[in-house]
């Protein structure tokens, strides 16, 4: 095998001859595939699965994952810090669908001081005191009089 070109003779460059054939070694060659028929489905490793499928079991795995190391954190008999929540968010990503439906990660941890009042809870008591006051407003108006 090889190539006439005059400059290479004129140079005085010999002609060399290579071996150019692919080597074959029966125990490093994978499987062969059959490249005219690409859109069969493959099933040697596993059911074929859609993406919708996919990605819900990938929640699943990450979910169980994520509450395995939280269960983890609460053995130790102390509350989970922020921080440790932080950190296996970051350890264990959630999608924002698993993250709802199984109600965990840091956005659904209890806070750690139970004294302090919501908004919700804020709202309620600002108007159970306004009908106190309108309550009181009310005797006051009648003078206590209860044939009024």
């Amino acid at each position: 095998m090889g190539f006439d070109h005059p400059i290479s003779e004129s140079l005085g460059i010999e002609e060399e001859v290579v071996n150019l054939t692919i080597a074959f070694h029966p125990n490093l060659t994978g499987k062969l595939v059959d490249v005219t028929r690409t859109k069969a489905l493959d099933t040697s490793h596993g059911p074929v699965m859609s993406t919708q499928e996919r990605e819900a079991r990938d929640d699943s795995v990450m979910a169980r994952m994520f509450g395995m190391a939280e269960l983890q954190l609460r053995i130790g008999g102390r509350p989970v810090t922020d921080a440790e929540m932080e950190t296996m968010a970051e350890c264990y990503p959630l999608s924002e669908s698993a993250t709802f439906l199984c109600k965990i990660g840091p956005a659904f941890l209890e806070p750690l001081d139970d004294h302090e009042a919501t908004v919700d809870e804020a709202m309620d008591d600002e108007e159970e005191d306004a009908v106190d006051e309108e309550t009181n407003a009310l005797m006051v108006f009648d003078g206590g009089d209860e044939k009024a």
